[in-house]
């Protein structure tokens, strides 16, 4: 049983979805919460459940953080660990893996 996890990262003073979608890092703080709550695994042929995440080329960044919690296998899509170029002002790729996952 699958279940994927909407992580959005919002710095202080950020009360805007697009300010929240921009952030491309996160805070070592923030980082530490996700190894707490997951693994941090490497996307590229990840064998379990993949929660919507590209597991072939990278187009959805090369990690995420992934847990198995009583044979429940939960991914966690972290917006600033999806890539989003340039040209996507409005962070579409992000929106759409986050906006069907659980938040």
């Amino acid at each position: 049983y699958g279940n994927k996890i909407a992580v959005i990262f919002q710095r202080a003073r950020q009360s805007d979805e697009l300010e929240m979608l921009r952030n491309e890092t996160m805070s070592r703080e923030m980082e530490n919460f996700l190894e707490l709550i997951g693994e941090r695994v490497q996307l590229n042929d990840f064998k379990q459940y993949r929660g919507d995440l590209d597991t072939k080329t990278d187009q959805h960044g090369s990690h995420s953080y992934f847990a198995n919690l009583d044979h429940h296998q939960i991914m966690f899509n972290v917006a600033p660990m999806i890539p989003s170029p340039d040209s996507d002002s409005q962070f579409i790729q992000r929106k759409s893996l986050i906006g069907n996952a659980l938040i």
